[in-house]
């Protein structure tokens, strides 16, 4: 029991690091993006 449940929330981990460092990155492009847009004028 104790390997499934390791099985079960080891993903569940794996998951929400990629959905919060890809979130992160995106906040990161996207501010990159305004600053761009602001020193170019574009």
């Amino acid at each position: 029991m104790q390997a499934v449940t390791h099985f079960n929330s080891t993903p569940k981990a794996s998951i929400v690091a990629i959905v919060a460092t890809s979130s992160t990155m995106g906040l990161q492009q996207w501010a990159m993006e305004r600053v761009v847009e602001k020193s170019t004028g574009w």
